[in-house]
């Protein structure tokens, strides 16, 4: 089965997630793809809420 994964790391740039979200879902993709993002132990509330 082929698929695109697209890997993220972050830190505390949780008001970016949904922009990051909305920009690769725009995109003409014609495989299933999954988005994982790596979060590096971000503490404030905007990350926390958009992970």
């Amino acid at each position: 089965m082929k698929g695109v994964t697209i890997i993220i790391p972050c830190y505390k740039a949780g008001n970016y997630i949904l922009d990051l979200y909305k920009s690769v879902a725009i995109q003409p993709i014609e495989y299933p793809w999954e988005i994982i993002i790596v979060d590096d132990c971000s503490e404030d509330k905007e990350t926390c809420a958009a992970l």
